[in-house]
């Protein structure tokens, strides 16, 4: 072994400590015994691991659908937006119709991928099983400009309050993208959402 290779061996079995350390941790916090915990490696010699593997390649997954956004309520929507640099943009989408309001800190969005056509009250019913709430529509501005190259995978749809249309239609602004193309757009709630679409939600 050379000698390069020994503090990498230490940061990972520090790493690895730390892990089985705060999962006893948090066993134990949810009602778990020592011994039922330490059942897991004595009962037959033969811990669960694929299950385990399943667990937290779940949640790995999760964490690379969740993005962490700058909010900032001293810039316009047209700042916003200018500084997304979109290739085209829906005309009903400027200052007037969504209007930046106060707010600093940040944001914490969560991507969810059904995986089959849903309608936006299922959605909206899934995501608050998941523990998410609806976005608001400063969200999908922010997240366009902090994250372009998102939209690019699939067309995200950000569920907020939706936006009264002049002829009474509800809509939502939906985040596009190409090879070469990336579009701001507004949609309407009126249809099913087929299984193309990605949905941004925000967690508590």
């Amino acid at each position: 072994m050379s000698k390069k290779d020994v503090p990498a061996m230490i940061s990972a079995a520090g790493w690895i400590s730390s892990l089985v350390d705060g999962l006893y941790k948090d066993l134990v916090a949810k009602g778990a015994t020592p011994e039922e915990i330490h059942s897991l490696v004595t009962n037959g010699g033969a811990l669960p691991i694929g299950k385990i593997g399943d667990v937290l390649m779940d949640v790995i997954s999760q964490m690379k659908n969740i993005f962490q956004l700058a909010i900032s309520g001293d810039r316009t929507t047209k700042e916003v937006i200018q500084s997304g640099k979109y290739d085209r943009l829906n005309k009903n989408v400027d200052s007037q119709n969504f209007p930046m309001r106060p707010g600093r800190g940040h944001s914490t969005i969560q991507i969810i991928d059904f995986g089959y056509e849903v309608s936006t009250k299922e959605a909206l019913v899934e995501a608050k099983k998941r523990g998410l709430e609806r976005p608001d529509y400063e969200d999908a501005l922010f997240f366009g400009e902090q994250f372009p190259d998102k939209q690019r995978e699939r067309p995200i749809v950000f569920l907020h309050e939706p936006w009264l249309g002049p002829s009474g239609d509800l809509g939502v602004l939906v985040l596009y993208g190409y090879s070469v193309k990336r579009l701001l757009n507004l949609d309407w709630l009126d249809n099913d959402w087929y299984r193309g679409y990605m949905f941004a939600f925000a967690r508590k």
